[in-house]
């Protein structure tokens, strides 16, 4: 504008910007919860939930993200029609990768979603806002309670839990291949498009890496409910927050997580 009227003869601007293209950009420090946080991280939770400090909504929420690894608005935005109860598995029609993404439920996730049915609170959505008029869009608010009681050293956001269950997944010596089907990473073999993987093999495959997680997590647990502790056994999730029978609360193994789905 100013050279246009004159008022200057260079475009001083395009000169600034070749000087501020040399600093480049601040690199971003990717956060995710350390396997020595995990304690505390889900200490944390446990209070915050049973103190009314966070919603049971969020609760929720975060635990299917922490054990799934799904993104934000992937599990935010899950809606009854997309979970099958007979079948037990929960779909996201729109995904990132824009691809359909249906995903098997194991014990953890089935007691979930019918804890959450039991208790409605929308008829659309699995996790609803607080205004009742949509799914969740801003969690944040919870999260920081979070970190700040669990002591993290940083504002927990909802993509670090993708990055710790990607990092648990290396951590327990599965496979990229098979950890990327599971994240639904959009940058997969182009043939993947035309296989079409039947439920019982997804199943099978969902079972033996997300129960590898789910037992890690549980094991991480140590505190005590009617003088007995938890530490060491698995199933804490669905006794205390999902209304399982205390008898779950069990070391855990392929074979007996197999019994539950044949009983």
């Amino acid at each position: 504008y100013a050279v246009a009227k004159k008022y200057i003869e260079q475009n001083v601007a395009a000169h600034a910007k070749t000087i501020i293209g040399r600093y480049g950009s601040k690199s971003q420090i990717k956060t995710h919860i350390s396997l020595s946080q995990m304690p505390d991280f889900l200490d944390a939770l446990f209070e915050l939930n049973h103190k009314e400090g966070i919603s049971s909504t969020m609760r929720d929420y975060f635990v299917l993200m922490l054990v799934t690894g799904l993104r934000k608005t992937e599990a935010a935005s899950i809606s009854w029609d997309n979970v099958n109860f007979n079948e037990k598995t929960f779909s996201i029609p729109d995904t990132k990768p824009g691809r359909f993404l249906r995903l098997p439920m194991n014990r953890l996730t089935y007691d979930l979603f019918k804890f959450r049915k039991k208790h409605l609170i929308n008829e659309t959505y699995v996790f609803p806002n607080i205004m009742n008029n949509g799914y969740v869009t801003d969690p944040n608010k919870s999260l920081n309670k979070i970190s700040k009681l669990a002591n993290l050293g940083f504002n927990l956001r909802c993509h670090d839990f993708r990055r710790t269950f990607s990092t648990l997944c290396n951590e327990l010596g599965i496979n990229l291949s098979d950890a990327g089907v599971l994240l639904n990473h959009a940058k997969r073999n182009v043939t993947d498009n035309y296989v079409i993987r039947s439920l019982e093999f997804q199943r099978d495959c969902y079972d033996r890496i997300v129960l590898k997680i789910e037992s890690y997590i549980n094991s991480k647990l140590a505190f005590e409910s009617d003088k007995r502790s938890t530490q060491g056994l698995t199933n804490a999730f669905r006794v205390f927050f999902y209304e399982a029978d205390q008898n779950e609360l069990i070391a855990e193994t392929l074979e007996n997580h197999k019994e539950y789905w044949d009983a």
